[in-house]
């Protein structure tokens, strides 16, 4: 679980976010760091059933892009598109909520361009190879239960997947329903998504021939999404053969 109770009164945004030497240097960024403990993706407060926890993953979005609306974003004379993505957890956070985006913009008075820069958000179905580790299909259906994410399914993915709808925030099942252009980035040995299906961090020359096996066949699995998943029109996939986890930051 997340807390922004350490955090101080500024830090440093390494990555293509750098202030002075990013490719949107001279770009208005606004970087909204992950406290949320549900990928950006909750709208629950704390109860006896969520342990004490808040869940307010979309008001937070929703109150940054309130925000940059009065801070000027859309306004007549001022630029007219927003990139809106994440790392990580933020990614995933970002795949879900990338078509609602305009939609709500609208709703603001503000109707711009908006794209997704979406950097490892592809979480992949597969059994891990430890058992001693929740699969992350276990963790999403308990997400959306928990932090009552249910917002954040689009309805087509909601129709296609009847009594699944934890599907809607995995990866593998989700990015196929994107309508708004998006770039996503997925490392094909993607550091933690392999470490957390391996149980350890231990680096790749340390690891048995059963799990060199278990990774191939995992990364596979990334090598056949990307081939063969249909792409959104306007959108594009990148995919590195590396043992990275997001390339952005």
């Amino acid at each position: 679980l997340m807390s922004s109770t350490p955090w101080g009164e500024s830090f440093d945004v390494e990555g293509i976010y750098a202030a002075r030497d990013g490719p949107f240097h001279d770009a208005h960024v606004a970087y909204v760091a992950y406290c949320s403990s549900d990928g950006h993706l909750g709208n629950r407060a704390a109860s006896e059933e969520t342990f004490g926890w808040h869940f307010r993953g979309q008001a937070i979005v929703e109150d940054t892009l309130r925000d940059l609306v009065r801070r000027g974003l859309g306004a007549p004379g001022k630029s007219n598109k927003l990139l809106f993505g994440g790392c990580s957890a933020g990614s995933r956070g970002a795949m879900a909520t990338l078509d609602f985006v305009r939609e709500f913009l609208r709703g603001e008075g503000v109707d711009i361009e908006v794209r997704g820069l979406l950097d490892s958000p592809l979480w992949i179905d597969m059994d891990p190879f430890s058992q001693q580790v929740d699969p992350l299909r276990e963790q999403t259906h308990a997400v959306l239960q928990l932090t009552n994410a249910s917002g954040r399914v689009s309805e087509d993915c909601r129709s296609t997947y009847p009594g699944e709808e934890w599907k809607c925030l995995f990866g593998e099942y989700r990015l196929r329903f994107l309508h708004t252009p998006h770039l996503m980035s997925f490392n094909q040995y993607d550091k933690w998504q392999i470490s957390w299906n391996l149980g350890h961090q231990i680096p790749p020359q340390l690891w048995s021939p059963d799990e060199i096996a278990y990774v191939e066949a995992w990364r596979n699995r990334v090598l056949a999404f990307v081939s063969t998943s249909p792409v959104p029109v306007g959108s594009f996939y990148f995919s590195t053969a590396c043992h990275v986890h997001c390339i952005s930051e």
